[in-house]
């Protein structure tokens, strides 16, 4: 047998000349692997997982949450049951992350004598929708980013039989939300199409309705619109609706299409 450095036996009398055994080596080696791996350090984690994995099977695991694969991340809400891809340079909305805190922590110290609770929450119709999660460039003006908004809805609620079909839908929409008249917007549908998705990779199904659309001001130029994907997912048992909506303006749409379509079509309930 022929060895590349030294002869047989070398390498084991330089370990034991030096005072380290062949298991120690291999042992130190292992844990600064490990390390490497826990920490991404400089990224080697990404690097291998982009090498030797798909995205499918990163998706399975779960991985993709921790580290960067193929330039995107994965957000999951456990609590609500969704998740959904978002570019791997973007940041959460830490305006979002502070009410969520404010809201968890008045529930936890809420007082349990009726006659030492606070006023009620003013009626829906008068508080500000917030969204369940956002994300978006760092440093951004947001006129880029994603948002998550969880609405509940009529018990017996159905896309089809209460919204009717997607492009009916989606002008509903635009008509009465987006750019209701005397708001100062004007709205153009570009596109409204009901599509299937894998409720977490099993094998339920959920509709959803997909709808593109742009939106700007009246008498603004056209570069100045917001292109904006929207995808309405409910889930009727528990009578709640969930709307991702991502966008762009009209002017960054082009440089920008592949990655936001890439985020809306990854968006899904996990139950």
């Amino acid at each position: 047998m022929e060895y590349f450095f030294g002869t047989a036996g070398e390498f084991d009398e330089d370990l034991a000349y030096l005072g380290i055994s062949r298991q120690r080596l291999l042992l130190n080696a292992g844990v600064a692997t490990t390390l490497a791996l826990g920490a991404n350090f400089v990224g080697v984690t990404s690097a291998l997982l982009n090498t030797f994995s798909t995205p499918e099977t990163m998706s399975d695991l779960k991985l993709d949450v921790l580290y960067p694969v193929r330039g995107f991340k994965r957000f999951v809400d456990t609590d609500d049951g969704y998740e959904f891809r978002y570019p791997q340079s973007w940041l959460s909305d830490q305006a979002v992350l502070l009410a969520d805190t404010q809201a968890r922590t008045a529930t936890l110290s809420s007082p349990s004598s009726p006659s030492d609770r606070p006023p009620r929450a003013p009626p829906s119709s008068t508080r500000k929708v917030r969204p369940d999660a956002a994300f978006g460039p760092p440093g951004g003006n947001r006129e880029e980013n994603l948002s998550v908004i969880k609405s509940v809805v009529m018990p017996g609620f159905s896309l089809a039989e209460t919204l009717g079909p997607p492009t009916a839908a989606a002008e509903l929409l635009l008509s009465t939300a987006i750019a209701p008249p005397g708001s100062g917007k004007v709205a153009s549908l570009v596109m409204a199409q009901e599509e299937t998705r894998d409720i977490g990779g099993k094998t339920l199904e959920r509709k959803v309705y997909v709808f593109e659309y742009l939106v700007g001001r009246e008498g603004g130029r056209d570069g100045d619109r917001l292109h904006s994907l929207s995808v309405i997912a409910p889930r009727e048992e528990e009578s709640t609706l969930f709307t991702l909506t991502v966008l762009a303006p009209e002017r960054r749409w082009e440089d920008r299409e592949k990655e936001l379509r890439e985020v809306a079509s990854s968006f899904r309930l996990t139950r």
